[in-house]
């Protein structure tokens, strides 16, 4: 039976990277911003580990979030809707 919908969410959702993966959720990663780098946030922490993370925040540095660009959001769900 052909599969009739598709979770989709964005990584604020703090979901852990097994269950994203057990349930086929797709995950829109998040851009955050620290010392001066981007990087952007999956459920696995690839780019950036959340461990380094916090030790970061913990010896003062300061990390920025932004919002997904409507045009990303887009373009990441166009695939399924398709």
């Amino acid at each position: 039976m052909p599969k009739t919908y598709q979770l989709i969410t964005d990584a604020a959702c703090d979901l852990p990277a097994n269950l994203v993966e057990e349930q086929d959720i797709a995950v829109i990663p998040m851009l955050f911003t620290i010392d001066g780098k981007e990087y952007l946030q999956y459920p696995d922490n690839r780019e950036y580990p959340a461990d380094k993370f916090f030790d970061a925040l913990r010896a003062g540095q300061w990390a920025t979030t932004a919002q997904i660009p409507t045009q990303t959001f887009i373009d990441f769900c166009k695939p399924y809707l398709d």
